[in-house]
């Protein structure tokens, strides 16, 4: 997890920033830009478990290249209309097309959400 930090913070990172518009186009990346970052905490996730991480929150996911992971979104009220993505890589000037799940595709997946959630919960 990292904090948004002035560029000559002890610990800054220089990252490329884009702005990406979930209410407009969730696929288009705009308004590149400079940003710097200072690394906050770590967070362990070992291979077959949920974490989650809140809305708005920076974070850096490092995944070896042969592991299969998946990604879930949740959009609910209250929502984030937009978000930053940071790189340290210069940031394309292209969309990336996302999978869209078909309804029962979804739902397998939210069953499965729910499941972990009340695991982690302990109910």
């Amino acid at each position: 997890m990292y904090e948004v930090a002035p560029n000559d913070a002890d610990g800054a990172r220089e990252f490329q920033v884009a702005r990406i518009d979930y209410a407009r186009d969730r696929n288009t990346l705009t308004d590149y830009a400079v940003g710097h970052l200072r690394p906050e905490r770590v967070v362990n996730a070992e291979a077959g478990e949920f974490h989650a991480v809140q809305a708005g929150e920076v974070h850096e996911t490092l995944i070896v290249s042969e592991a299969y992971v998946a990604t879930l979104l949740i959009v609910s009220p209250p929502r984030l209309d937009e978000a930053l993505i940071y790189s340290d890589k210069l940031l394309p000037a292209a969309e990336h097309v996302r999978r869209v799940l078909s309804r029962d595709e979804r739902d397998a997946v939210l069953d499965e959400l729910q499941y972990k959630l009340s695991m982690e919960a302990g109910t």
